[in-house]
């Protein structure tokens, strides 16, 4: 007795076929979906795909629409990530440049945008730290050089209140 015509026999195949590779967790994913189409089409699975999916562009977060005004960002910054939670953000940026010269950079524009310096930190690696607090609001700087883009990776800490405020 048959349930069905050829393309539903095919269609019954391909859903077993993604249902083994889900409950599997085969990380070869690809290969064997190419497989079990290529079982119910005829076609052989080594012959590239003729449809390719374009790649996504990448959209970086954006600041949060509180963010501060009177918090120096190094030109031609990229934003990584962006962790805004009660009471603080914390941002993971990209910048073009030298570790040593946005440290500096960043030194002069917090002090002219009121800020006090609590802590400064440079190692021979091209690694540094700057500390600033203004209110009751700190701001923390990490600067690292990133070999991949031979630019900078920044780390920004901002607290709207210090601890016991």
């Amino acid at each position: 007795m048959r349930t069905g015509g050829p393309a539903r026999q095919r269609a019954a195949l391909l859903l077993a076929a993604i249902g083994g590779i889900v409950l599997a967790g085969c990380s070869r994913t690809g290969d064997a979906l190419d497989a079990a189409i290529a079982r119910t089409d005829g076609r052989d699975p080594a012959e590239p795909s003729a449809a390719v999916a374009p790649a996504r562009p990448r959209v970086p977060p954006p600041l949060p629409a509180d963010f501060p005004q009177d918090i120096q960002l190094p030109a031609g910054y990229d934003i990584d990530s962006v962790l805004d939670m009660d009471g603080g953000t914390i941002l993971g940026l990209r910048a073009p440049g030298r570790a040593g010269d946005l440290f500096a950079e960043t030194r002069s524009a917090m002090t002219q945008l009121g800020w006090r310096q609590t802590l400064s930190r440079q190692d021979s690696d091209g690694n540094a730290m700057l500390a600033f607090e203004k209110g009751p609001r700190a701001a923390v700087f990490s600067f690292r050089r990133d070999p991949e883009s031979a630019g900078v990776v920044i780390g920004l800490q901002l607290r709207d209140r210090l601890p016991g405020d």
